[in-house]
């Protein structure tokens, strides 16, 4: 009697054990969600700041429609190896071209989830990523990495061939992050930031499959955090779309430095009408800024004024902004296979890629932080 009374307690817990379990489980992951969203509020507010931990991040998609109907993007973390083949790679070694990439990918998802929902020259803009969490357990963070040596020299960004998740890490956690930027409805002169996380990541198509997008990964729970931020991100070239004058520029100042058109002749010796006429045009696409002064006019395209100061803006020098190809498409089954070259070598030594095809997303926005 008495082991029948002990069997019908332990029975009882033991059906709330699960339950008990499932509650930890889902707490220890709320936890997570909230101390990363943390994260990437503090990171998207500081633009352009290459920060290691993004490194977690395994994929970024934008969908992006103008009203003709949505074309997909997506960019996996560069390979260490496997990135181009042919002559314009045989100077390079797999591992230092992919290592290249690798550098930049931090600042790259920054700048691919800053960009407005609306308001570009390419209408609504969704923007996914694919997130190992970056405060999760160890276990996660390191065998939940996906992205290692590759064995294959051609661009496959899906399938066996281009990741290989240590033992057990399939079952890493891992979440969906969208983030939406627009104008606050409330205020015009705010923009607010929202972070919308799934998790946990069930099933991934888009790893094997490239005619699937972030709307098939399945996942559970659905959380959003919101921010307001005092200004607009700011679209920002990068320094291999620059006319060769625009970069002589930029490449002897820095941002936000205030400088005259003489001081620029002596550092670059350029003629003040070419400089004066640089930053003109320069100014249009918010690289430069005139600073009058008091009682003076401005000089126009063709004239001089060697005292004429302006503030210099800022470039986004990358290695891997070609990367984000069109999933859906020509040649047929989606995507483009992108052909990487050098674009200038002095002595070995690597200075970018060039574009190309005109088919790959190449734009970038970033918050401007405020330290003052």
């Amino acid at each position: 009697m008495a082991i029948g009374v002990v069997a019908f307690g332990l029975v009882a817990v033991l059906g709330v054990l699960p339950i008990g379990l499932t509650v930890q489980k889902d707490n220890r992951e709320e936890t997570i969600i909230r101390y990363d969203a943390q994260y990437w509020m503090t990171a998207i507010r500081a633009g352009m700041q290459p920060t290691d931990a993004l490194h977690q991040v395994e994929w970024v998609e934008l969908q992006v429609d103008d009203g003709t109907g949505p074309i997909v993007y997506r960019a996996h973390r560069p390979r260490l190896g496997g990135d181009g083949s042919g002559p314009e790679w045989r100077d390079l070694q797999p591992l230092f071209r992919g290592h290249l990439k690798q550098t930049s990918w931090p600042t790259d998802v920054i700048g691919w989830m800053s960009i407005p929902d609306d308001g570009t020259q390419f209408g609504s803009i969704k923007k996914t990523a694919r997130v190992r969490a970056m405060n999760g357990q160890l276990f996660d963070r390191i065998y939940g990495r996906k992205v290692l040596v590759a064995t294959k020299r051609e661009f496959i960004s899906e399938g066996e061939t281009a990741f290989h998740p240590l033992p057990g890490g399939e079952f890493a956690f891992s979440y969906l992050l969208e983030t939406h930027i627009a104008p606050d409805p409330a205020n015009a002169n705010l923009w607010r930031i929202t972070l919308t996380f799934k998790w946990p990541v069930l099933d991934d198509p888009t790893l094997k499959d490239s005619t699937k997008n972030a709307d098939d990964v399945k996942t559970v729970s659905t959380k959003s955090f919101t921010t307001l931020v005092g200004s607009a991100p700011r679209k920002t070239p990068a320094r291999q779309q620059l006319p060769i004058n625009q970069k002589l520029l930029l490449d002897v100042t820095l941002p936000d430095e205030k400088i005259t058109i003489e001081e620029l002749a002596a550092l670059t010796g350029m003629g003040m009408i070419t400089i004066n006429n640089t930053l003109l045009s320069m100014e249009q696409a918010d690289l430069a800024a005139d600073i009058p002064e008091p009682e003076a006019e401005r000089a126009s395209p063709g004239q001089v004024r060697p005292d004429d100061k302006w503030r210099m803006g800022r470039t986004y020098d990358t290695h891997g902004l070609y990367s984000l190809r069109p999933m859906t498409g020509a040649p047929p089954n989606g995507g483009y296979r992108p052909v990487f070259r050098r674009w200038f070598a002095v002595e070995d030594r690597f200075f970018g890629f060039i574009e190309p095809t005109d088919s790959y997303f190449s734009s970038f926005y970033f918050f401007t932080p405020d330290y003052q």
